[in-house]
């Protein structure tokens, strides 16, 4: 049996996306998808070219990376012995390690950021990789700054996200 993502586990138990029609979710997504690999090719110094609906969140991602002094992870493909996952990135800033999830959606979707977040700071751990600070950068079409959404009480959050592992293999036995 192959092992669950972190994502898996949460929308098994958190059907946030179940109102939205099925077509706006795959645009969406494909949206999401691009403008994170045109925000990773940014980060490392890469030029872009950029398709004008996505040029919005590009542009507010660019101004959020004179802060990184240093990039350590991007989407690196992590596992435990329970759950997979392949968290955004991994930077230095101010000093400090910090696990970034980029975030593109309209809203703010808070227990499943965190919840997320702290998955990735499981697996973070779990593989020798040490953070100081975790949070979500909320880029939109609507936002010219990006907005860091910082996961707080992490010690919770993480014990939240383990007991929902363990709801999602005990849904496999039932």
């Amino acid at each position: 049996m192959s092992k669950p993502s972190v994502t898996q586990i949460i929308s098994s138990l958190l059907p946030i996306y179940s109102d939205i029609p099925p077509e706006v979710l795959v645009k969406a997504a494909k949206r999401g998808t691009a403008v994170h690999e045109l925000c990773f090719k940014l980060l490392v110094g890469d030029f872009v070219a950029v398709k004008p609906d996505y040029e919005p969140y590009v542009m507010c991602f660019e101004k959020w990376i004179p802060h990184v002094e240093e990039v350590i992870l991007v989407e690196k493909a992590l596992e435990t012995d329970q759950f997979v996952g392949h968290p955004d990135l991994v930077v230095k800033m101010q000093g400090k390690n910090v696990l970034v999830d980029l975030k593109t959606t309209a809203q703010k979707q808070m227990v499943s950021w965190k919840l997320q977040l702290a998955g990735y700071w499981v697996l973070c751990e779990a593989n020798d990789i040490k953070i100081d600070r975790a949070g979500c950068l909320w880029i939109n079409k609507s936002k010219t700054i990006p907005e860091f959404v910082e996961l707080r009480d992490v010690e919770k959050w993480k014990k939240l996200f383990l007991s929902c592992v363990d709801v999602y293999y005990l849904q496999k036995y039932i």
